[in-house]
């Protein structure tokens, strides 16, 4: 499995280094049928498989894309690391910047820079999602005209969907298991999964509405064995890549990412006025991060542990299962009726 963390770009420099200026969150999505082994399969080969059809290479990872954008050319230099995968999803971390490309060619709009995820997830039956998400900003410098900054968000959401539908169109035409036309999300859909209740009567969330509230907190609680004995530990955590990080020092939880048992990680939210709540549960594996360049990263995250304790050692869950659940809301009478 591709380390978690690994750069688009090898440089360990993140959008937000590169300016700044404050970015914005973007996320588009597509729906569409095909048959989730093989395009999943797919997607873990080479990007240049299923890139848009005018892509060049330029160097290990790295490529310049042409897309058409409002009936506009719009060049960028793309980097894509390496694919790695939670349960129903395989991921790639994605980065352009139009301020490298080619800036002689006459290019319409220079498209906003981008550093983010793009990820393929199984749906049920045999729906697929294809998601771009991250954080986009003004390019570095300028390929091409000034870009109106007042139609920058717009700018950003039609590049990101029209690298999208490149991708579908690609696998479609090199794999007959896709079917169907793609369908664009808005941004709520994009994350919520079409809705299954289980035999008790709860939600059962899909993975990216696990990881969208994998999100939103800051504490959690860690589960892992010590001498044959369960033992739940609280620890502040953050998100990086749709992976589970925290601080700690020698002792237990240190202990456990150095074994080779499975751990669990849940988090949770409870009304308490509305008797409703959520809770998502994440297994896997536990790893100490040693490479100074994703140390680099993930020393940017906003993750301040409370408990005292210097906590230089960052440990991080590579997820083999990720499930959830949601206590619905309870009906008022009016809705009853």
């Amino acid at each position: 499995m591709a380390r978690r963390g690994d750069t688009a770009s090898g440089s360990g420099r993140s959008s937000r280094d590169r300016r700044d200026g404050a970015g914005s969150h973007l996320e588009v999505a597509i729906d569409f049928d095909g048959e989730a082994q093989v395009l999943t399969d797919a997607f873990r080969e080479d990007p240049s498989t299923w890139l848009p059809e005018l892509h060049f290479p330029r160097g290990r990872g790295r490529w310049q894309l042409y897309l058409w954008v409002g009936g506009l050319g719009v060049l960028v230099d793309c980097a894509i690391g390496p694919a790695y995968a939670t349960a129903g999803m395989v991921s790639r971390p994605v980065r352009w910047d139009p301020g490298e490309a080619d800036r002689t060619s006459p290019l319409g709009p220079s498209a906003p820079a981008f550093d983010g995820d793009l990820r393929l997830a199984t749906l049920p039956g045999k729906g697929l999602r294809l998601t771009l998400e991250g954080a986009y900003e003004p390019p570095s410098s300028t390929a091409g005209p000034s870009i109106d900054l007042s139609n920058l968000t717009r700018l950003a959401e039609a590049t990101a969907h029209e690298f999208l539908i490149d991708i579908h169109r690609r696998l479609a035409s090199r794999h007959p298991q896709v079917t169907g036309a793609p369908r664009r999300l808005s941004a709520r859909e994009s994350w919520r999964a079409p809705t299954s209740i289980d035999a008790k009567g709860l939600e059962i969330l899909g993975v990216e509405e696990c990881l969208r509230l994998l999100g939103t907190q800051n504490t959690g609680r860690i589960a892992v064995i010590v001498e044959r004995k369960p033992l739940v530990l609280p620890v502040n955590y953050a998100m990086h890549r749709g992976t589970v990080v925290f601080r700690t020092d020698p002792g237990t939880k240190l202990d456990a990412a150095l074994g080779e048992e499975y751990v669990s990680f849940e988090v949770d939210e409870i009304d308490q006025r509305y008797r409703t709540g959520w809770s998502v549960l994440v297994v896997g594996q536990a790893e100490r991060v040693y490479q100074p360049e994703e140390l680099e990263e993930l020393r940017r995250l906003p993750l301040q542990p409370w408990a005292p304790g210097h906590k230089a050692h960052y440990v991080r869950v590579l997820s083999t299962a990720i499930s959830g659940r949601r206590i619905p809301a309870p009906k008022t009478s009016h809705e009853q009726g």
